[in-house]
Parts: C-alpha cells; sequence; structure tokens
C-alpha cells in the first residue's frame, strides 16, 4: 500500500510546525511504504529469518525517519521538497541502508557468541585444538565441574 498525496502534505505541516512535533504521519507513511518491504527483506537475510526482527527493525526506521526527514530530505537549498515520489525513494534507501546495518550488527552477535561457546568447550576439553569436538556424557560434564575442572 501506498500513501497519498494528501498524507504526505499532512506530514509535511506537522513536520515543519513549529509547535510540538507530531511524528505520527510520518510514522503512518513509513508503515505503508516498508512494512510489506521490510517483512521479506528479513525473509531473505539469512542472520534475521525466522527471528522475528521485523518490529525491531521497523522501529529502528521510524527513529532514523524523525532524526533525519526534515534536515536530509524536507529542507532543501531551494526551499521545502514537496515531492511524495522522491520521498518514497528517499524513505527506501534510508530503510535499505538500516537493514544492512541491522543485519551486520546482529551476525556479528552471533558470530562473537558462537566464538565465546567455541572457547569455552575449548577450555574446558570438548574440543581438541582444531576445533573437532568430542561429546561428553551428562555425568562426565557434571564429574568434571564438581571436581573443579
Amino acid at each position: 500500500m501506498e500513501f497519498t498525496q494528501t498524507e504526505f502534505d499532512i506530514m509535511v505541516r506537522q513536520l515543519l510546525c513549529d509547535d510540538a512535533v507530531s511524528f505520527e504521519m510520518l510514522c503512518q507513511i513509513a508503515d505503508k511504504t516498508l512494512s510489506h518491504r521490510v517483512a521479506l527483506w528479513c525473509r531473505q537475510d539469512d542472520c534475521l529469518r525466522g527471528r522475528g526482527y521485523e518490529e525491531d527493525l521497523m522501529q529502528e526506521i521510524h527513529l532514523r525517519l524523525m532524526k533525519t526527514t526534515v534536515s536530509h530530505f524536507l529542507l532543501q537549498s531551494e526551499g521545502v521538497n514537496n515531492d511524495p515520489q522522491g520521498f518514497r525513494g528517499w524513505l527506501i534507501t534510508v530503510a535499505k541502508n538500516l537493514k544492512r546495518d541491522f543485519s551486520d550488527r546482529i551476525c556479528l552477535r552471533d558470530f562473537k557468541t558462537r566464538e565465546k561457546e567455541r572457547n569455552a568447550a575449548y577450555d574446558h576439553g570438548y574440543c581438541d585444538g582444531r576445533r573437532n569436538y568430542r561429546t561428553k556424557s551428562d555425568a562426565e560434564h557434571f564429574a568434571e565441574v564438581w571436581e573443579g575442572r
């Protein structure tokens, strides 16, 4: 679903108003434009697939848009940028960049967690120097922990 010219005009008025800024229309436009794309991007990404990160990513997109829409899109040297199609393209670009950064952070965090687990397994004798894992029974593991190895 796409946003309408009227919705875009309301958003511009809200964001450029001197009163307390309302981000409601901005977030509605972002949801209409990006929700299905974000869901698709998360399904296609190995680090994000099936882990429920769609809502987290949309929240990051909302926050970035709240911080940057006025300064990076609406206010241009020629005046106010009133191009809804240009805004749509800018929205998608911002979202793609955030998705890439978000995925990189999740992948790096997962990698570091796996490395810690591997190192702990190595330190406790669950694998040899070549990282070949050998299994231990629960009784062997409990005995080693109990003896303080």
